[in-house]
């Protein structure tokens, strides 16, 4: 703003006034051609040189050039004769340019510079200004501007040495010291900016048909009448033609209140101070818009120990969030709000005392975190008492970040579906405690930086409301971020995460869903959660989710071993183990929700807050297990990573067991591989093949088609054969020591190394696992089975053959395979194997991949693909035992009638399909077997 001074000498012939001081010099002119009006001093010996440099300078035709020889103490000072006489009582700050080359190693010293405003002629009486650290170090290569408010600050503390007087300023001078000796210093464009004349610090608050204006203390002037309040529908710079809206002529007042304002329309407003004789500033900073709104009252949902609040929006482009006030019937409200909420109307209140009454109230607020609205009425709310209507869950409060530029609308939803894809899979996975609690805050633009550690990012969104520990979590969504990544901390406490282009295959073909993010969010997140454990006391492991790098700690032979698969399979396992462990975290990671629950089965009744409740699902709140099928219907919705089984079908899979006792609910398929004879591989297949299952989990094919899956094992391999309407490749994973899961093996190929503690060889590490692009692989027509990246299996079979539009395919996979996927964990003392183990009673794990045979190759998710099991997991199958010929587990009297229709005597012919029956191996069923037989029997 323009200064305006404004002086009234008074004289009579009884009083000589007071001489008045200069006004303090003009903005440059100090340190434009003024080489002349300075001097210098050292401590030590030396010299120095002060000249005008044209050739160097940031405004103006010169700079002020300060060349010196000295160490230790050096300065200089303007004017020589120091008796500036300089009136610096409405001078808010000085403010310069600053250059500096310095070739000493250590660079500047004590506090450099501290400059010194004196009242003269001697140098005993100054204000002392300097910093806290070396701010000349900052300019040495590149301008500085350094801006010192004369009143001081945090950064520039003043200290007074004898009696400076502000109104007579003699002299300004400037030390500096350094290390070693000899330095240069330029100074260019020396100004003291004035104190504003106009009030600061204008803010205003909208209320119902009122907008209240405040304003900070003014300090008054000789020449001051009063305070004039300007107002208008439109932005403005200047008051110019304009007529105050009114008129305040208390110099200490600072506050007014606009009672003309009408309700839904939006003002802007400025305040001037106007003289005696009508001076005044007008130039202006305008404040808003503010738009009156009519009061509305809060919405309030109690639970046990806590409320849901919500409100109505103030439509009003000034609105970027809003403030949560809370108090008891016994107090007040308290000065600062119990929450801060942006661009969304609800959050829930938690860690409150059952049974107590509470009073709310909300105002809206700018992005600069001033209330602009006055916006509801208070309302009341009591809580209950009985803490077993209602479930607990985590709530994680999650700031996730949309830059949307650079995407069409149809891509931003896509993008929107598949977060929402990740945050339903924590919900799911966690089995219903650990809820995404989220603020969606899309940008119209492209993100000011690459990533969370940029500070244009923070910059803008504290611009927009958000403060430190407001959100537990954030999630960064743009074009040219900074790849994928998660473990950042911002804002304080926030644990944050980014990206949008790291995928892995999710189970589903939505054209309105972007899966890719599904799996970005999904991941990153993950470590969102590691970094905030990290940063917690007393809190459990939250597993590093680059699953081989988890071993051998915290998993290693003394942590927990955990039946996983990759990807999406690992996190949900994490997930799945942590249970309501999160409950445990504290401030500020300590919200909960509550939900109603009348059947008690921890699954919400009707509740938009979280993922999942029973109306979405279609199960029953009144019954905890709708369907009656032993398995309530959390359980239902949480079996799997993807999807649930049918809450309202006893049997979802059809294959006679009902849910709750199923194994595996979701797909028809025994706990048991079944012994089989070794087959013939000619592509027929017949005979003594035996169903694994039919049909499939996915497939990202358009349509359906047929598929039925045939398996078994003996001693010398596994066997498979399908009969398909398509011609397929064929993608195998096996988890060789199923109890153990993809990562972890109880064994050591005969490839593998030893040195299972270092996290650089691991590519080097191979145990009894096959799969994640070393999957076991062949396709119809093959006249091989190779592992997938490796090599081709000795001994393995393939046999095809198509008629009539079907696809039938035979494959065997020897006991003896080539090394297996890399990253799997084993004891360095590992027995050492050089393939499957094919006993009795052991455990592995299948899952299939097919994809079509034209379009796609040999990797796992190539072209259309699809997955027999839930994508990225296991099915665990026990290899049958000899006598258990039934496959239920045990050996009894129907195994016994089955054991006599296969007795053939020694040196009879064995029906192949007894197999399991000839436990001396010697093709078949006598007197010997009978006897291996009794000794496992369990019973009738």
């Amino acid at each position: 703003m323009a200064q305006r001074v404004f002086r009234v000498v008074l004289a009579c012939c009884a009083l000589t006034a007071p001489a008045l001081a200069a006004d303090p010099p003009a903005p440059d002119a100090l340190t434009e051609s003024s080489a002349s009006q300075w001097d210098w001093g050292l401590t030590v010996g030396g010299s120095s040189t002060i000249t005008d440099d044209g050739s160097f300078l940031m405004v103006g035709t010169n700079s002020l050039k300060y060349e010196t020889t000295g160490g230790f103490d050096t300065w200089l000072w303007t004017p020589v004769a120091r008796d500036g006489d300089w009136d610096f009582t409405y001078v808010a700050a000085l403010r310069f340019w600053v250059y500096a080359e310095n070739p000493s190693p250590y660079n500047f010293q004590n506090q450099s510079p501290w400059i010194r405003l004196g009242t003269g002629p001697g140098t005993s009486d100054y204000y002392q200004y300097q910093a806290g650290y070396e701010v000349l170090n900052d300019a040495v290569g590149s301008w500085l501007e350094i801006t010192i408010p004369i009143e001081g600050d945090v950064t520039w503390q003043r200290t007074q040495v004898g009696g400076p007087d502000l109104a007579h300023i003699d002299y300004v001078e400037i030390h500096a010291d350094t290390w070693d000796s000899g330095f240069t210093l330029w100074f260019d464009g020396m100004t003291f900016d004035p104190v504003p004349d106009n009030p600061t610090g204008l803010a205003a608050m909208a209320g119902d048909s009122v907008v209240s204006l405040s304003w900070d203390p003014y300090i008054p002037r000789p020449w001051f009448d009063h305070f004039a309040i300007y107002r208008d529908t439109s932005p403005f710079s200047s008051v110019v033609g304009m007529t105050p809206l009114d008129t305040v002529t208390d110099p200490n007042a600072t506050l007014y209140d606009d009672a003309t304002a009408v309700n839904g329309t939006s003002y802007y407003y400025a305040i001037t101070a106007v003289g005696s004789s009508g001076e005044e500033d007008t130039d202006v900073e305008c404040v808003g818009p503010r738009t009156p709104w009519p009061k509305t009252d809060v919405q309030l949902t109690p639970y046990y120990s806590t409320a849901h609040v919500a409100w109505d929006e103030v439509v009003n482009p000034d609105v970027a969030g809003y403030e949560v006030y809370r108090r008891t019937p016994a107090q007040g409200y308290p000065d600062d709000p119990i929450k801060r909420v942006l661009v969304r109307t609800s959050f829930t209140d938690c860690n409150l005392t059952p049974g107590q009454t509470y009073y709310y109230k909300v105002y809206a607020i700018d992005g600069d975190g001033n209330e602009v609205n006055d916006f509801t009425n208070e309302q009341a709310v009591t809580l209950g008492t009985d803490p077993n209507e209602f479930s607990m869950h985590k709530n994680m409060e999650l700031l996730m970040v949309f830059y949307k530029r650079g995407y069409t609308d149809t891509e931003v939803n896509q993008l929107t579906e598949g977060l929402k894809k990740g945050l339903e899979f924590y919900w799911r996975t966690s089995v219903g405690q650990l809820n995404m609690d989220v603020t969606w805050m899309y940008l119209d633009d492209f993100a000011p930086g690459p990533d969370w550690y940029s500070s244009a990012v923070q910059n803008e969104l504290r611009s927009r409301g958000v403060e430190n520990d407001q959100y537990d979590l954030a999630y960064l969504v743009g074009n040219n971020l900074a790849g994928c990544y998660g473990g950042y901390v911002v804002f304080g406490s926030t644990c944050a995460s980014l990206g949008t282009v790291c995928g892995v295959p999710y189970p589903g073909k939505d054209p309105n869903v972007n899966y890719t993010i599904a799996w970005t969010f999904t991941h990153e997140l993950h470590h969102a959660l590691e970094a905030m454990e990290n940063r917690t006391a007393g809190t459990p492991e939250v597993l590093f989710c680059h699953f081989p790098w988890a071993y051998p700690d915290p998993l290693g032979p003394t942590g927990w071993h955990m039946d996983w698969g990759a990807h999406y399979d690992g996190i949900g396992l994490t997930n799945r183990e942590y249970g309501d462990d999160w409950l445990l975290y504290p401030w500020p990671y300590d919200s909960y929700i509550e939900c109603v629950d009348d059947d008690g089965d921890d699954l919400p009744d009707d509740d938009p807050r979280v993922w999942m409740d029973e109306v979405r699902f279609g199960s029953s709140s009144a019954l905890a297990d709708t369907d009656g099928d032993g398995l309530d219907d959390l359980g239902e919705y949480t079996a799997y990573n993807f999807r649930g089984v049918d809450p309202l079908d006893t049997d979802t899979d059809d294959d006679g067991i009902v849910d709750g006792d199923d194994h595996q609910p979701l797909y028809s398929v025994s706990r048991y591989l079944p012994l089989m004879p070794t087959p013939g591989v000619d592509g027929v297949v017949g005979g003594w093949w035996n169903l694994l299952t039919e049909g499939y989990y996915f497939t990202n094919y358009v349509a359906d088609f047929d598929l039925t899956t045939y398996a078994g094992y003996n001693e010398d391999g596994l066997y498979f054969a399908f009969v398909s309407s398509e011609k397929l490749r064929f993608m195998i994973s096996i988890d060789g020591s199923g109890q153990d899961g993809r990562f972890e093996s109880p064994v050591r190929h005969t490839a593998g190394h030893t040195d299972t503690s270092n996290p650089d060889n691991k590519h080097n590490h191979f145990g009894d696992s096959w799969g994640d692009g070393n999957h076991v692989y062949t396709y119809h027509g093959a006249s091989t089975v190779e592992v997938y990246g490796r090599s081709v299996i000795p001994g393995a079979e393939v046999g095809s053959q198509y008629a009539s539009w079907i696809y039938e395919t035979e494959m065997t996979i020897p006991r003896t395979l080539p090394e297996g996927a890399a990253y799997t964990w084993y004891p360095s003392d590992a027995p050492v194997v050089d393939g499957l183990t094919l006993t009795p009673g052991h455990v592995i794990g299948i899952n299939i991949t097919f994809s079509n045979y034209y379009g796609s190759d040999g990797g796992e998710f190539s072209g259309m693909w699809t997955s027999l099991f839930e994508t990225h997991s296991y099915v665990d199958f026990i290899l049958q035992q000899r006598g258990d010929a039934d496959c239920d587990g045990d050996v009894d009297l129907a195994d016994f009638t089955i054991f006599q229709q296969c007795y053939t005597g020694d040196g009879g012919t064995m029906n192949p399909t007894c197999l399991d029956m000839d436990f001396d191996g010697d093709d078949d069923v006598d007197e010997n077997d009978y006897a291996q037989f009794d000794a496992v029997l369990t019973g009738p």
